[in-house]
């Protein structure tokens, strides 16, 4: 990007902690750029293991568009809460499960052309039941699957929450390398 001159930002609208920001550019032929910037909450997500080798889900209601989605469970974080904590609150909040040990397994950015936040994705081991305890006007339903289900579901594309597919893409030579399925 040499020659490019980042100029001032425009807050152009706000909503609690999401803003969209009008991102100003300076290219070198003099001309401007001006794009669409959401400034978001990160988020972290959990690809857990129970001892039987099932993967905790959570059917989730997303109001604005109408759908419920099949999930692994996962949020945005807090202010000043590490991704780590995060996954290990959301697991908890959403299915009731708490893990023993979390591993970071992957990050990404969800749309890097106008998104500022990232998805931080953990293989969760060691799970001990709770009870679930969602955040208010949070509609979610744990279930749990056989790996081996959830990774035929995978490759048949029957997950469309894209932080699901990460994550399950992520974890998934992990849970191989252990002997846990194989997908034919």
């Amino acid at each position: 990007m040499q020659g490019w001159k980042h100029l001032p930002k425009r807050v152009a609208y706000t909503l609690g902690r999401f803003s969209v920001v009008e991102d100003r550019w300076g290219l070198p032929d003099g001309t401007h750029l001006v794009t669409p910037l959401l400034n978001s909450p990160s988020f972290s997500v959990v690809v857990g293991l129970t001892e039987d080798y099932e993967i905790p889900l959570v059917e989730n209601l997303h109001p604005s568009p109408g759908l419920h989605l099949l999930e692994l469970p996962g949020g945005r974080l807090e202010p000043g809460e590490t991704p780590r904590a995060g996954a290990r609150r959301e697991l908890e909040e959403e299915t009731g499960w708490m893990a023993r040990k979390l591993t970071p397994i992957g990050r990404y950015y969800p749309n890097s052309h106008w998104g500022t936040f990232q998805g931080h994705f953990f293989l969760g081991e060691g799970l001990r039941q709770g009870r679930p305890h969602p955040d208010p006007g949070e509609s979610v339903r744990p279930m749990l699957l056989p790996v081996g289900e959830v990774y035929r579901r995978l490759h048949k594309g029957r997950f469309s929450a894209g932080s699901t597919m990460v994550g399950l893409f992520l974890a998934e030579d992990r849970l191989r390398k252990i002997g846990l399925f194989t997908v034919g």
